[in-house]
């Protein structure tokens, strides 16, 4: 086994906005509903049929799991997540933001990765995000097409 197969990435955890999907907001600033980006749902499809793990890391203001939930069903991404819920890391939930290296390391102790954190993958289109996860010792990807492209 090679170098690049030890470190190959089998958990992706992705952020929601911006990445996977768009957010709608009702009047009051709270989620209405999430609509997925064109080519996401295909992108998540392949890596989990690839046998890749998925996860979400994401900034969720005071959304509770189960709003997220709601909207993550009802744009149809939910499916790609519903194996391992402790990989759905929601800031609301436990109290960590991406705004430093320990959400991410959180995301890699409920991988089972804390000791192997290139093994996980970060996936954000924020470039401040993507540093505090390299910083963590994830990889990074700035796209789920782009994280398709790096992992199959």
């Amino acid at each position: 086994m090679g170098q690049a197969d030890v470190d190959r990435a089998d958990v992706v955890f992705f952020d929601i906005g911006q990445t996977l999907a768009t957010a709608r907001l009702t009047p009051e600033g709270r989620l209405a509903s999430l609509e997925a980006l064109p080519g996401v749902l295909q992108d998540l499809a392949r890596l989990q049929h690839a046998g890749l793990r998925l996860g979400i890391i994401s900034n969720t203001g005071d959304e509770t799991a189960q709003t997220m939930r709601r909207a993550l069903v009802e744009a149809e991404l939910f499916r790609s997540f519903d194996n391992e819920p402790q990989l759905l890391i929601y800031s609301s939930e436990v109290h960590l933001r991406k705004d430093s290296p320990e959400i991410f390391r959180l995301a890699c102790r409920r991988a089972d990765r804390e000791a192997k954190p290139r093994r996980c993958m970060f996936v954000g289109e924020d470039a401040d995000e993507r540093e505090f996860a390299a910083a963590a010792g994830l990889q990074v990807a700035v796209s789920p097409a782009a994280a398709v492209q790096a992992l199959l």
